[in-house]
């Protein structure tokens, strides 16, 4: 397996965050890559969600590998998940350069 990807997912429920997980861990593993996710309870936590400028539920970010790109909205449509979230590219890219697909805020610091 390759370098693990760390995720956050913002979500407003035990119950979507346990979906949510599944999906991502689905997801990884049927492209042979780690997850590394961390769940925030919106709810629970909303200092945590304001400064993560989170605006719609659930919100999953991927914070490595660099640049952030986060998904909004259901996570149905695996393709377009998948892509948003960088799962299908090879960011070795040595200046961090990756393609930025609609719908997907590409966060480069």
């Amino acid at each position: 397996m390759s370098t693990p990807m760390v995720f956050t997912a913002y979500v407003d429920s035990t119950q979507m965050g346990r979906q949510v997980r599944a999906r991502l861990l689905d997801l990884c593993a049927a492209r042979d890559v780690r997850a590394d996710i961390r769940i925030v309870d919106v709810l629970a936590e909303p200092a945590e969600a304001e400064a993560s400028n989170v605006v719609g539920i659930p919100t999953v970010v991927r914070e490595q590998p660099r640049p952030r790109r986060r998904v909004i909205g259901a996570l149905e449509d695996t393709r377009r998940v998948a892509e948003a979230l960088g799962l299908d590219e090879r960011l070795d890219d040595a200046d961090g350069d990756a393609q930025t697909n609609a719908g997907v805020v590409d966060e480069r610091a």
